[in-house]
């Protein structure tokens, strides 16, 4: 009544108005409302009030472009006021201007350094920016507020993913676990890093409170699985996707791990149908192809390949998703004959896992590679006997080579005997060799010989600890590529162990790590000229203990093993120590898990194609050959061509 009274005697006085304004929206009468404050804002656009009053009628309409306009104009007249910049921030939010929100928030954190929740907005905001780095120094900055915060834990390491910086995502998963142990979201976040960190093992048992809870969800116990299977825990992946069937079979992630199961257990036809589910549940599943692919050598329709390439190509798809669709799409490729464009989705895969590698910090360093070569040559020196404290509890056998250079079939003819167990790629020997070494680096030790006894000792027995169940078998097999460097850490700690090096066609090899998928696994694998180098240095480690050794170390030609099969066969096994079994001939028969690139291949008799990389691919690989030359590799053999 009064407002009324006053705009009767001034038809456009501001503050009379407003207060009808807010008269009418308390009568909920918003257009009305809107109308007489908006008035008031043109007649006194500097007063603060009537922007933020309009904002708040604005945002009842869901007109958040207007909220925003109002409220950056508000606070350009009250700049210390901080509810207006924090509903501003919030607006800026909603609208997707995360750039103008994160400037905000940042102008908030300075205004009231004490408010959590403004640091939250600053990280959120800064993450939707793709500004990664920064939002984890804030995350940082928070942190040192609120330590026991388990928000601000969560948005650390949200940030710490999107750096890819996986030691401190797991170093603040830890601190989460601890500030909130009811919280599931920490132990999948603990999960995540220890994965990254290539420890499958502790990923599985982190990742384990989760379907321990009274009702897990199917997407949880798909997670599990595979978890599970990255740790090769065959027994307990199977019950829970058994569990997982029975709660909700048509679930792609389930699918798709289960058809990884029966991949790596040998049931190829099961896998590829479950395969081909997955797709079918969810045909922008991609994961689900580059298995598919895989299992059939590249044998795709137009249709798949296209949809692959359109996935590929999709800039808003993770880009480790997309490298590995664009190294199948080369497989396809390839399969068809279309090496050019072959060679061309290899790239493009290889150049984005090149990307990722760089904010990891992981990128391949040729003089780090050549340093680490001299440093483990000069460490690891052999000399007498050691004494090896308690037995081993079956004799270690390990397969020595290159990635892609045949450790799997070699694995295979051994693990058919009935006596020896192949436990794949185990993860234990290369954190003690780096264990020994920066134990060494500590107590300013030059040799491992220097070390005490009970330490060494220690490793073996850790090492022994770390094998799976192995049964009544008399020999474990370990083929981790990484053992090229620890050749006198095995001798020093396990003489009993039979030493078998495979070598390949470097070409062969260096364009097979090439073309598949090692994601961060090997950093030297995304670039060609890279895989030559690293090749090099793996020649030069394996000449060196081939003068040492001489005959410990049995030597392997892949070519010659493939044509002269049984007779190599039976020299292999028996440099082993293993008596003759014709089972080792027909080694794609033995029921056993195969968790490697080669998990299909192995489950056909001996292929004895001959290689064609060369021909086929011609000038492509000229940058790997002048690569390999200057690298003093024998193009044949992979030997190393000593400078003497």
């Amino acid at each position: 009544m009064y407002g009324e009274k006053a705009l009767q005697l001034q038809a456009d006085y501001p503050d009379a108005l407003h207060l009808l304004g807010l008269v009418a929206w308390s009568e909920k009468n918003i257009e009305k409302a809107l109308a007489f404050i908006e008035r008031a804002v043109d007649l006194d656009p500097d007063e603060p009030i009537f922007r933020i009053n309009a904002a708040a009628i604005h945002e009842k309409r869901n007109d958040f472009q207007r909220v925003v306009e109002h409220l950056r104009m508000a606070a350009q007249r009250a700049p210390g006021d901080a509810t207006i910049r924090l509903r501003l921030a919030r607006a800026e939010v909603n609208i997707g201007d995360n750039k103008s929100a994160a400037e905000s928030y940042e102008i908030l954190c300075r205004l009231t350094p004490d408010r959590a929740d403004a640091f939250a907005g600053l990280i959120r905001s800064k993450l939707l920016t793709g500004a990664p780095a920064e939002a984890f120094q804030a995350a940082e900055a928070a942190l040192q507020k609120w330590p026991g915060d388990a928000s601000m834990l969560k948005l650390c390491c949200a940030a710490a993913i999107e750096m890819r910086n996986w030691r401190a995502l797991f170093d603040i998963s830890a601190l989460w676990r601890r500030a909130d142990p009811d919280d599931l979201n920490a132990c999948r976040s603990l999960a995540h890093a220890y994965t990254q960190l290539r420890d499958a093992p502790k990923a599985r048992d982190a990742f384990k409170p989760v379907i321990k809870v009274a009702n897990p969800t199917v997407a949880d116990l798909a997670a599990y699985a595979r978890y599970c299977l990255a740790a090769f825990d065959y027994p307990e992946a199977e019950h829970v996707l058994g569990q997982a069937q029975k709660l909700e079979p048509d679930y792609a992630e389930l699918q798709f791990a289960q058809a990884r199961y029966d991949l790596f257990t040998g049931d190829i036809e099961k896998s590829e149908r479950h395969f081909l589910r997955a797709i079918e549940l969810n045909q922008d599943f991609p994961q689900s192809y580059v298995y598919l692919v895989s299992i059939r050598n590249g044998d795709i329709d137009d249709a798949m390949l296209a949809h692959m390439q359109r996935m590929a190509d999709d800039p808003q798809k993770p880009k480790e998703h997309r490298a590995a669709l664009y190294l199948a799409i080369g497989s396809a490729l390839h399969r068809r004959g279309d090496y050019p464009e072959a060679m061309q989705a290899y790239s493009k895969g290889n150049a984005l896992t090149a990307e990722q590698l760089k904010l990891e910090g992981g990128l391949y360093d040729r003089a780090r590679a050549e340093k680490e070569r001299r440093r483990d040559l000069a460490f690891f020196k052999t000399g007498p006997a050691p004494s090896v404290g308690q037995k081993a509890p079956a004799k270690p056998i390990f397969i020595l080579g290159a990635p892609r250079s045949g450790t799997t079939l070699i694995e295979s003819v051994l693990a058919a005997h009935p006596e020896a167990f192949g436990a794949g790629e185990l993860a234990a020997l290369p954190v003690i060799h780096d264990a020994a070494v920066a134990w060494a680096g500590r107590a300013g030790v030059e040799t491992f010989e220097d070390i005490p006894e009970e330490q060494r000792m220690a490793w073996r027995d850790e090492y022994f600890a770390a094998w799976p169940a192995i049964g009544e078998k008399k020999y474990v097999i370990d083929k981790q590529p990484m053992n090229i460097r620890s050749v006198g850490l095995i001798k020093a700690l396990f003489p009993e162990a039979a030493l078998v090096h495979i070598r390949r066609n470097p070409i062969e090899t260096c364009f097979s790590i090439f073309r598949n998928d090692f994601s961060n696994g090997w950093p030297f694998a995304c670039s060609l000229t890279d895989t030559a180098h690293y090749y090099g240095e793996y020649a030069r480690r394996m000449e060196h203990w081939r003068r040492e050794l001489n005959d410990d170390v049995l030597l392997v030609q892949y070519e010659d093993f493939v044509e002269n099969f049984e007779t190599r066969a039976r020299a292999l096994i028996a440099h082993c120590g293993l008596g003759w079994s014709d089972a080792c001939l027909e080694f794609h028969k033995t029921p056993r898990p195969v968790a490697t690139f080669s998990a299909a291949q192995v489950r056909s008799p001996l292929a004895r194609n001959k290689d064609q990389a060369l021909e086929r691919y011609d000038d492509l690989l000229a940058p790997l050959v002048a690569a390999l030359e200057e690298a003093r590799v024998d193009l044949t053999t992979g030997a190393y061509l000593d400078e003497a």
